[in-house]
C-alpha cells in the first residue's frame, strides 16, 4: 500500500487466542480453569451491558464471537447482524430472520421480534454451555459441582490458594440459576445485564476467594481496562450504517496516582494505645475490599489534607455497596477487647445513605463462621430524629474531622487468636437505591472502651 493512497481501512486488535469456541472441548464445556472461566463470562456480561445501555443488540451473540486477547479478556465481535433501536423503541420486527438458530431466542426465531432480550437469552446458553456443557438435559447442579470439584482438585496451579470448597460452590451455582433465568420463554422473565451483574456482585462480596489475586485473573478482572477495551473496540467496529434499525469483587481498590513529595502512608497506620499499651490499625481504603473498587466509573481517587493516608476513596455510583476489612490475628494484642470502626465522611451531595437508610455490618472468621452482624447507619441523625430505629449504631464525629461508625465489636482471646483472620464486612444490600457520595479513609482496629 502506497502512503499516498486513499484507501481507508479498518484495524482491529490482533487476538491470539482466538473464539472461545476454541476453548470448549468437544462435549463443549470450558477446558479452562475456572477462575478463567468465570472471569469470561463476566467480561462477555459487562461488555452486553455496555451495548445495551447503548440501545445496540448484538443478535448474533455466539462462543465463535466472543474472542480472546493474550490475557484471555473477551472481547464480543461480529456486529454484521446488530440493530441499533431508537431513543423512544424498545422493540422492533423483521420478517428476515439471520443468525445461528442455537442461539436465536425463540421469539426471534418465530416472531421476528427483537429487543435486548434475545441477546440475554443468547448469553444464558454460552453460560450454560461453559459450566455445564451442551449436552445438559437432565444434568443437575449437584452433578455439575462435582465435575468441577474433581477439576479444581487436579488443578495444582498457584490458583489454588484457598480451600476449594469455600470458593467455587456459590459462585457456579449463581452462574446455573443466572443460565437458567436468561433462557425462559418469556422475555419479560429473563433479567436484564443489570440484574446479572448485580447478582455476581453479591456473590463476589460474599466470596471474595473466589477471585484470588494472581498476575493473569487480576489483570483480566480489572474492569475499568476491560470496559475501555470495549469501548475501543465499539469505535473501531464498522461504520454506523452497517447497524441496522430503528441500543462487587468486589475487588480490592488498586491504587491511584499520590501527589508528589506526599510523604503520608499509603496502606496502614500502626500505633499502641496510651492506656493499654495494645496494638492499633488504620486500614487504608487502598487495603479495603470494596465492590467495583477498579472501575473509575463508581469510585476515584482523592487527596484530602485532613486525613493521614495519601489517598481516600470517594463513591461515585452503586447500587450495590461493601466495603471489608480484614486483620491477621497474630497482629492483635492478645486478651484485648477491640472495636472497629468505618472512618469517612459524606460528601453534600451525597445521595441513597442519607434519610433513614440502614445498612447491615457483621464479623466473621476465616472462612464461613460469621460470629456478629448488626445494623448500622452512615447518616449523621440527631438523637431526637432517631425515632424507633432500635438497634441501629449511628456514627460520631471523631476529633480529626472524619466521622467514625462502630461496625464490630471482638475480644482477643484464645479461641479467636486459633483463627487465621478476622473480617470486618459494612454493606448496603438494596440494590434498588443508587448510592453516592462516601469517602473512605479506612477501617480502625483498636481497643473497645
Amino acid at each position: 500500500m502506497f502512503v499516498d493512497s486513499k484507501e481507508k481501512l479498518l484495524c482491529f486488535e490482533y487476538l491470539r487466542n482466538g473464539s472461545l469456541r476454541s476453548h470448549l472441548d468437544t462435549a463443549g464445556s470450558c477446558v479452562l480453569q475456572w477462575q478463567i472461566c468465570y472471569q469470561i463470562i463476566k467480561g462477555i456480561c459487562l461488555g452486553l451491558h455496555y451495548l445495551h445501555e447503548r440501545k445496540i443488540i448484538h443478535l448474533d451473540l455466539k462462543p465463535d464471537n466472543v474472542l480472546l486477547d493474550d490475557s484471555m479478556v473477551p472481547k464480543i465481535a461480529d456486529f454484521g447482524l446488530s440493530r441499533l433501536l431508537s431513543e423512544e423503541k424498545s422493540r422492533m420486527v423483521t420478517e428476515r430472520i439471520f443468525g445461528t438458530r442455537r442461539y436465536m431466542a425463540p421469539e426471534y426465531l418465530v416472531n421476528g421480534d427483537i429487543t435486548v432480550k434475545s441477546d440475554i437469552y443468547s448469553l444464558g446458553l454460552i453460560i450454560r454451555e461453559m459450566v455445564m456443557g451442551p449436552n445438559n438435559e437432565g444434568t443437575t447442579t449437584e452433578n455439575v459441582l462435582e465435575i468441577w470439584r474433581h477439576r479444581l482438585e487436579q488443578d495444582s496451579s498457584k490458583m489454588r490458594q484457598t480451600p476449594i470448597e469455600m470458593r467455587y460452590r456459590q459462585i457456579i451455582e449463581a452462574c446455573i440459576e443466572i443460565s437458567e433465568t436468561c433462557i425462559a420463554g418469556k422475555p419479560d422473565k429473563r433479567p436484564t445485564t443489570g440484574d446479572i451483574l448485580r447478582r455476581l456482585e453479591k456473590e463476589e462480596a460474599g466470596n471474595w476467594s473466589i477471585v484470588p489475586v494472581t498476575p493473569v485473573v487480576d489483570w483480566i478482572s480489572s474492569l475499568s481496562r476491560l470496559m475501555e477495551s470495549i469501548k475501543r473496540m465499539a469505535v473501531t467496529s464498522p461504520e454506523p450504517r452497517t447497524i441496522r434499525g430503528e441500543e462487587s469483587k468486589a475487588l480490592q481498590l488498586q491504587p491511584g496516582p499520590s501527589q508528589p513529595g506526599d510523604r503520608r502512608p499509603a496502606d496502614k497506620s500502626f500505633w499502641l494505645d496510651a492506656t493499654s499499651n495494645a496494638k492499633c490499625y488504620m486500614l487504608s481504603s487502598r487495603l479495603l475490599k470494596v465492590t467495583w473498587g477498579e472501575s473509575p466509573e463508581h469510585w476515584k481517587w482523592i487527596t484530602l489534607p485532613d486525613s493521614r493516608f495519601a489517598e481516600c476513596a470517594e463513591l461515585l455510583n452503586v447500587y450495590w455497596l461493601a466495603v471489608i476489612g480484614e486483620i491477621a490475628t497474630e497482629d492483635l494484642t492478645p486478651g484485648t477487647r477491640y472495636a472497629v470502626y468505618l472512618v469517612y465522611k459524606l460528601t453534600g451531595t451525597s445521595v441513597g445513605l442519607r434519610g433513614g437508610q440502614t445498612q447491615r455490618s457483621s464479623l466473621r472468621l476465616y472462612g464461613e463462621i460469621t460470629v456478629s452482624t448488626g445494623k448500622v447507619s452512615v447518616d449523621v441523625v440527631p438523637a431526637a430524629a432517631r425515632g424507633m430505629a432500635a438497634g441501629v449504631a449511628y456514627p460520631v464525629a471523631r476529633g480529626d474531622g472524619w466521622m467514625e461508625l462502630k461496625l464490630a465489636e471482638f475480644a482477643a482471646d484464645e479461641k479467636l487468636l486459633g483463627e487465621k483472620k478476622v473480617i470486618v464486612d459494612f454493606r448496603e444490600e438494596n440494590d434498588h437505591v443508587k448510592k453516592s457520595g462516601l469517602v473512605i479513609e479506612g477501617m480502625e482496629f483498636r481497643p473497645n472502651k
